[in-house]
């Protein structure tokens, strides 16, 4: 276990029953630490903290090793025991253990809640700041641990160049490219089209081999490019 996460998340944490706890003992063995910022004022945190539990659960029950520690924005201590009990399994930052909480929340630039942030268990690396929707889609944990593509992965292996017809990804990202995100909809698009068909062509007269590779063009669109892949 990362001696960072003691450090981010102090020395001691409350389990389920609210007992200190060890945070290096309890964290021991983690693959996923999940960092949990919700409130039990908070309706669509009341909402997703159930469904969070019971993904939580299924991962025990596959012997997925995850830990997850609820950080409060609660108004008082009566709300954050009560919420927390809903919470079977969890861990959380101490109530009053404000300097802890605060630190997390500026680490983590959480900006609104419920909110997951997952990190690595052996580095404390935070991978996936924003997984509460990544777990909102996957409660069986398919996907566990739920880290985020590679930008390599994201483009996948092929691109459709101007003429239609399928090309190797690598043989565009080897050379400088850009990537062009629109739609055929959007009414200020063609200018900028036309732009970039002017750097692509005076790219290719300089050999500089640019390409713009386009995202969200209908296929009849896409033909009329040819400076495009």
């Amino acid at each position: 276990m990362a001696a960072a996460l003691v450090e981010l998340l102090g020395d001691k944490l409350l389990d389920s029953s609210s007992q200190q706890v060890s945070t290096g003992e309890e964290l021991a063995g983690a693959e996923v630490v999940g960092i949990y910022f919700s409130a039990h004022w908070c309706p669509p945190c009341r909402k997703f903290t159930p469904q969070l539990v019971e993904t939580f659960n299924t991962l025990v029950e596959d012997d997925k090793p995850m830990k997850i520690v609820f950080c409060s924005a609660d108004r008082d201590e009566a709300g954050f025991k009560e919420y927390f009990g809903e919470m079977d399994g969890f861990l959380a930052v101490p109530w009053g253990a404000d300097h802890i909480k605060a630190t997390l929340n500026r680490t983590f630039k959480v900006e609104g809640i419920p909110s997951l942030v997952l990190l690595d268990g052996k580095t404390g690396e935070a991978y996936n700041k924003d997984a509460r929707g990544d777990l909102g889609e996957d409660p069986m944990g398919k996907a566990y641990p739920w880290k985020p593509p590679t930008f390599e992965e994201a483009l996948g292996d092929t691109f459709v160049n101007g003429q239609g017809d399928k090309v190797d990804a690598a043989s565009v990202t080897s050379k400088p490219f850009a990537l062009y995100f629109s739609a055929h909809s959007r009414h200020r698009h063609t200018t900028e089209i036309l732009l970039l068909e002017c750097v692509a062509e005076n790219a290719r007269e300089n050999t500089c081999g640019f390409h713009a590779c386009s995202r969200g063009f209908s296929a009849t669109h896409m033909l009329k490019r040819s400076s495009f892949s």
